[in-house]
């Protein structure tokens, strides 16, 4: 595989490669560098199914508000920037529909 870096990072993995670290191999640079890229993204990826388990079990155990249409949005987040509500509950309280309707 050949790949073609824009002349900076070309001078960043040479001289990066030029290191103890890499001893001259800028193969050896671009694998850790991709390691690492890799990992960032597992990480993401973790962190989305995270949330994604968090909204689900908020889901089932009736932790959300219905949003009928737009204006509710709008309300909502109006309300919310302004601090009038908060987007997180202590644990245990109960949703409340006036947040949209009041």
């Amino acid at each position: 595989m050949n790949i073609e870096l824009n002349p900076e990072l070309e001078e960043f993995v040479q001289t990066l490669g030029e290191t103890d670290e890499y001893g001259g191999d800028a193969n050896a640079v671009v694998c850790d560098a991709l390691r690492l890229l890799q990992d960032e993204h597992e990480r993401k990826a973790a962190q989305l199914r995270a949330l994604l388990e968090e909204g689900e079990a908020a889901y089932a155990r009736g932790d959300y508000i219905t949003i009928n249409n737009r204006e509710e949005l709008r309300e909502f987040f109006a309300k919310l920037k302004r601090g009038e509500i908060s987007a997180e509950r202590p644990p245990g309280e109960t949703p409340d529909e006036s947040v949209v309707t009041g």
